[in-house]
């Protein structure tokens, strides 16, 4: 005869081990959404503090005169700049990868080429809340943690250069 119960037990053990991951998988996304805000609330912030250095020094003029501006969000999971007509940089969340991945076109080049400018931030748990890891760092250097503050300044430092370092 077939052991029921033992059958069950295993039954409700992959059950519950299902249920947990399922839980924990949530908790992640929010996490990670949560952090997303963070980053749109710090480049609000940034730009705020930007634009007027533009313009004491001059630059908003022509195309640029508006400074850096935030397109009305169409997506939870994907925030638009833009600085001039030329310069249009979007910042995505990838849940599934746990990424923020951030790519920038510009003016054209002396060939007449516009090149896509990208970075990309792998997102995870620290002690100290949420961070990004920066990919593509050199090997054998450790990988800076990025706060949602520090990739709002990488990112609107990068649309004033032009390019991101």
């Amino acid at each position: 005869m077939a052991d029921y119960a033992k059958i069950a037990e295993e039954a409700k053990a992959l059950q519950t081990a299902a249920h947990t991951a399922a839980i924990a998988e949530q908790k992640q996304n929010q996490a990670l959404n949560l952090f997303f805000k963070s980053i749109e609330i710090s480049l609000g912030n940034e730009i705020n503090d930007a634009n007027p250095e533009l313009f004491k020094q001059g630059l908003l003029v022509g195309d640029k005169i508006a400074g850096i501006t935030k397109a009305e969000q169409i997506f939870e999971t994907q925030i638009t700049l833009r600085y001039g007509n030329s310069t249009l940089c979007e910042v995505s969340l990838d849940p599934d990868k746990s990424t923020v991945q951030v790519e920038m076109s510009g003016d054209a080049d002396a060939h007449g080429m516009v090149v896509l400018q990208k970075l990309q931030f792998q997102i995870s748990s620290s002690d100290s809340g949420m961070v990004g890891h920066k990919l593509g760092h050199k090997p054998g250097k450790v990988p800076d943690e990025f706060g949602a503050k520090n990739i709002a300044e990488v990112v609107i430092k990068g649309i004033i250069r032009g390019y991101f370092e």
